[in-house]
């Protein structure tokens, strides 16, 4: 199950990532989507403190004042109060997932935060189909808060890789744990397709993203954008821990980072957006073994993402990455593999590396071993893989690398809208887990995952191409 829903969730995620996407609108009106990203700026805190991002801002740009680390930075403040934090529930290391308020009375729904994403969505008590069965429901009949977003005409059509639904629009209260954002625009799905949605066990999304071009043309605000205009937060920002263990929850926190998942004495390395469509930063280098893979020559590019399970890279550099790591095989062979580097430039201009080590991006799958790119079963009762997937994006949102939940594991990931930044420090895991993670403990997931595998790959395909 679980291997199904990380599939499906990537081939979401892809579908929305491209431009070449089939979408249709009706009422005559045109969506088109696309994933850019828009969140929030800030201050880092705990339940009773401040940890505060001292920046200034000088015609020369942003730069730190004194106090670049955690421990120089926890204050008393009345910012402390305005932090939201919730903890995600660590699907088998797969997904995380909330939880948010709708309507008033009101009525709670299973979400994914995705910064790879702008629009917030949940079931319709209108919608009939399988797809939408399993999961909770939104009547707007029974909240006195909903309003019709313009003339409650406005509805899209997706078309997704592997199936399809359709949204229709209007305006409520939203609570995401203390927060209260009222006049929310979000999608009612009134169709869910059976395959995938009804396997997914969360309800909705909310979308933490720039905002995409259906958002502009008609006039829809993401919810990162109304939490702005309303001054909802002291800053508009917000930190994201992803665990390592399955019985231990991860977190998202708005308002502020929370020094809870950070290590005393770290410093955060702070990184410029390089465009207005993802959470998308550069990278100048990426070295295997420290070596460099004269791949990016100082511009590739990188989004990072928090609704895909794993991270992608244009086949190109898969090519190369695969001449030293295996795709899979048994785990063993995975305890000597090399280390990853990414070399990403920060605000100063100074070349920062971020290590991905074996335990970082090697996966523990379990059972017997399958190669989808092949299609054979292997003779191994127990295998590993890398996490990571070939992805080619168009020009010109691609090509694009996408750092996904492994990377976000290893390190704390703070999301500032106001500065269009992104920082990175070392995550503090309780409980650290197994050497690889493992995205199942129930081989017959992987069995199935490996079939419905097969179907993602050639859907890929076929986008892409068409």
């Amino acid at each position: 199950m679980v291997f199904q829903v990380f599939f499906i969730l990537m081939m979401l995620k892809i579908s929305a990532f491209c431009e070449g996407l089939s979408n249709k609108i009706r009422s005559n009106t045109r969506a088109e989507l696309g994933m850019e990203a828009i969140l929030s700026n800030g201050l880092f805190n705990s339940n009773a403190q401040k940890v505060e991002l001292k920046l200034s801002l000088s015609e020369g740009g942003m730069k730190y004042s004194e106090g670049n680390y955690f421990s120089r930075w926890i204050t008393k403040s009345k910012y402390s109060e305005a932090m939201d934090s919730q903890d995600l529930r660590n699907y088998q290391n797969s997904q995380y997932f909330g939880k948010i308020e709708v309507g008033t009375p009101p009525r709670k729904f299973v979400v994914i935060f995705d910064t790879g994403s702008s629009s917030v969505w949940i079931p319709s008590i209108e919608c009939k189909h399988k797809g939408c069965e399993p999961h909770n429901k939104y009547d707007p009949k029974l909240s006195t808060s909903y309003q019709k977003l313009g003339d409650g005409s406005l509805e899209t059509y997706i078309q997704y890789g592997t199936g399809s639904c359709v949204l229709k629009f209007g305006k409520e209260v939203i609570n995401i744990g203390k927060l209260k954002i009222e006049d929310q625009s979000f999608g009612m799905a009134i169709e869910e397709s059976t395959s995938p949605f009804a396997e997914l066990p969360f309800d909705g999304l909310v979308g933490l993203g720039f905002p995409d071009k259906n958002s502009k043309k008609n006039n829809i605000p993401t919810i990162v954008e109304n939490i702005k205009e309303r001054n909802i937060l002291p800053r508009n920002l917000f930190g994201v821990y992803i665990s390592r263990d399955s019985s231990i929850p991860g977190s998202i926190s708005f308002g502020a980072a929370d020094p809870k998942y950070t290590i005393s004495g770290q410093k955060i390395t702070w990184h410029r957006l390089t465009g207005s469509h993802y959470w998308e930063i550069k990278i100048k280098d990426i070295k295997i073994n420290g070596v460099s893979t004269n791949y990016c020559f100082g511009d590739c590019k990188a989004a990072i993402d928090t609704g895909s399970s794993v991270s992608t890279a244009p086949s190109s550099f898969m090519r190369k990455i695969t001449k030293v790591i295996p795709m899979e095989g048994e785990c063993n062979r995975y305890l000597s593999s090399p280390r990853i580097t990414y070399v990403i430039e920060d605000i100063h201009g100074n070349e920062i590396e971020m290590h991905m080590d074996p335990q970082d991006y090697v996966i523990d799958e379990g059972g017997p071993s399958f190669n989808a790119f092949n299609y054979y079963w292997g003779p191994q009762e127990h295998y590993c893989s890398i996490g990571y997937i070939p992805l080619d994006i168009p020009a010109p949102r691609g090509p694009l690398f996408v750092l996904g939940n492994n990377f976000i594991r290893k390190y704390y990931s703070i999301f500032d809208r106001d500065n269009l930044m992104v920082g990175f420090t070392l995550a503090k895991h309780s409980k650290y887990g197994p050497m690889f993670i493992s995205l199942s403990s129930n081989s017959e997931s992987v069995l199935k995952m490996a079939t419905f595998g097969i179907t993602i790959i050639l859907s890929l395909l076929l986008f892409i191409i068409y």
